[in-house]
């Protein structure tokens, strides 16, 4: 009978901490899922917010390609001859830059074309590309405590 009673029972005890183990490890796969679904969503609402700016910048430049046309047109009709259709279109600004961000910018060059009919394009866009307005000013400073 003395055997038996040295024994020392770690049935209860092994499952025990076997569980707690268990529980933090969810826990804490929980809080790393939960800290990484809130950074992607940071990271999708600013790609959300950079997209629908440079898209209501394409509309503003659309609708400033409407203008120059309409002034293209006025000189189209006003100019016996192709090279005065060219000379009096230099004067209309064709050049476009619309901010999209604090630091970039939708440029739009556009260059006057002399139509054959009056139902041809009066101008071609010789470019339409982001370009940096600014430079952002970048913190390199560290803070060292000694």
């Amino acid at each position: 009978m003395s055997a038996k009673t040295n024994r020392v029972n770690l049935n209860l005890g092994t499952s025990s901490l076997l569980l707690i183990f268990v529980v933090l490890s969810l826990v804490s796969f929980a809080v790393l899922s939960l800290s990484s679904a809130l950074s992607d969503k940071k990271l999708t609402d600013k790609s959300v917010d950079k997209n629908v700016a440079y898209y209501e910048a394409c509309n503003r430049a659309q609708e400033r390609l409407s203008e120059i046309d309409k002034e293209y047109i006025d000189v189209y009709t006003s100019s016996p001859d192709e090279e005065t259709y060219i000379e009096k279109c230099k004067s209309v600004d064709s050049k476009i830059l619309i901010p999209v961000t604090d630091y970039q910018g939708l440029e739009v060059i556009v260059e006057p074309f002399y139509p054959v009919s009056d139902t041809d394009r009066f101008f071609k866009i010789s470019s339409w590309k982001l370009v940096y307005i600014s430079q952002p000013e970048i913190d390199f400073h560290v803070d060292v405590v000694k």
